[in-house]
């Protein structure tokens, strides 16, 4: 089992929306050419749904990646995310990352995976398929975020 899952999600044709799910699909490129798929899972995702509590749950570390539009545009936030059952019935259009963090609890009571949920306010999440000017800049502030948690993560 990997030791860390990388989740990054959303719609891709809908502009800054797709901002996860680019990030993860480049990382899952990197992560594939240097050899570390042992160590490191990544998903690239448009939505979070119940079935992706099966790869959390036997993960050390979570890390989902998302963009949003309760943040300033540009503004990247990383908060720590507890497991927490959702209030309403867990759907594919409604599932978030606590919820998938107890629904991970659910499959294995053992699991207690350190889980971070990285953000970054969006400016555009119309339909189109490429980024604000304000997202792309962060795209590439979160790629080298990434990356450097990834060396020492990784590091003996």
């Amino acid at each position: 089992m990997p030791r860390l899952t990388i989740i990054g999600y959303g719609n891709p044709l809908r502009g800054d929306d797709g901002l996860g799910y680019h990030v993860a699909e480049r990382l899952a490129r990197k992560v594939e050419q240097e050899g570390r798929g042992r160590d490191i899972e990544v998903l690239v995702l448009q939505q979070l749904t119940p079935e992706v509590a099966e790869a959390v749950s036997g993960s050390e570390r979570v890390i989902f990646i998302d963009a949003t539009c309760r943040l300033p545009p540009g503004r990247i936030a990383c908060e720590e995310i507890v497991p927490r059952f959702p209030r309403h019935h867990p759907t594919t259009h409604h599932l978030d990352p606590a919820g998938v963090l107890a629904l991970a609890r659910l499959l294995d009571p053992g699991c207690a995976p350190q889980a971070l949920l990285l953000t970054v306010g969006g400016d555009s999440f119309g339909y189109r398929e490429a980024f604000s000017a304000t997202a792309a800049k962060s795209v590439s502030a979160v790629d080298r975020a990434l990356d450097q948690w990834l060396e020492g993560f990784l590091s003996p």
